[in-house]
Parts: C-alpha cells; structure tokens; sequence
C-alpha cells in the first residue's frame, strides 16, 4: 500500500499542522504516541509534506 492511498489523515494533519503554525511566542512541544502500527510515522510524514 502506497500512503498516498492512506486515507482518515486529514482532520489530525490539519490540527498538528495549526498547532506548528500557529505562531506561539513560548516553546512548545508536539508529541505523537500510539502504539506501533498506528500511523505516527505516516502522520508525520503528511503534515511534513
């Protein structure tokens, strides 16, 4: 499976992706955790794209 064919991405990728673009004057930390087999990585790779 190819993970352009992933799909159920969209609504946590644009939530990450606010959250990293929102512009916060103080340091903050994002943590993704699930266990293995999840999408984590997938996820991350989406919202990096």
């Amino acid at each position: 499976m190819k993970e352009a064919d992933v799909v159920g991405f969209e609504k946590p990728r644009d939530k990450l992706v606010d959250w990293l673009v929102e512009g916060r004057d103080e340091l903050t930390v994002v943590s993704v955790v699930a266990m293995g087999g999840q999408g984590k990585t997938t996820l991350a790779r989406k919202v990096f794209d």
